[in-house]
């Protein structure tokens, strides 16, 4: 949460202070990560392993080490996973987007409530549609959270007297 705090606050310093829009500022830190990432896999040595693998053979990692190269039965081609990887960098672009822009528009705050309520809301998904076991752990975090929304919610709504935000002098 404090990382999540971080990169929402410094994303709204950064947006406010060069006067960029959020899809330029998405823009320009995935062109900096990509270029990073290219250059760290080159070094490493993995750049044409990983090409390989990803976009030229079928099967997931595990089969395509067990089976080796074109043997077996592989639960992914390589156009599914072309595809896949596809769908899921638009879809993220997409939601980093309207990420950026809840924190340009409206700050940090409203961004890292906003996340970490989506956040919550894949948890609680995963308990209705999996059968997970709930400890006491996940139901005093579940507690925790909903009285923090809860607070928050009326900090938003109680009105506070004029005579107690008038600074006393003297």
């Amino acid at each position: 949460m404090t990382l999540d705090g971080t990169v929402s606050n410094w994303s709204e310093l950064i947006m406010k202070k060069h006067n960029m829009g959020q899809d330029d500022f998405q823009m320009k830190l995935y062109s900096f990560s990509f270029m990073l990432m290219l250059i760290a896999t080159f070094q490493e040595g993995e750049l044409k392993s990983g090409i390989d693998f990803f976009f030229l053979s079928d099967g997931t990692y595990d089969e395509y080490i067990s089976n080796g190269k074109g043997e077996g039965q592989y639960t992914w081609s390589a156009s599914d996973k072309t595809i896949a990887v596809f769908l899921f960098s638009t879809l993220g672009i997409f939601g980093g987007s309207c990420a950026a822009a809840i924190t340009k528009r409206f700050g940090a705050l409203t961004m890292s409530i906003t996340t970490t309520t989506r956040k919550a809301a894949t948890i609680f998904l995963s308990f209705a549609m999996f059968p997970n076991a709930c400890s006491p752990e996940h139901i005093i975090g579940v507690f925790v959270f909903v009285s923090g929304l809860f607070m928050k919610g009326l900090k938003n709504h109680i009105r506070i007297p004029s005579f107690l935000l008038k600074k006393r002098i003297g």
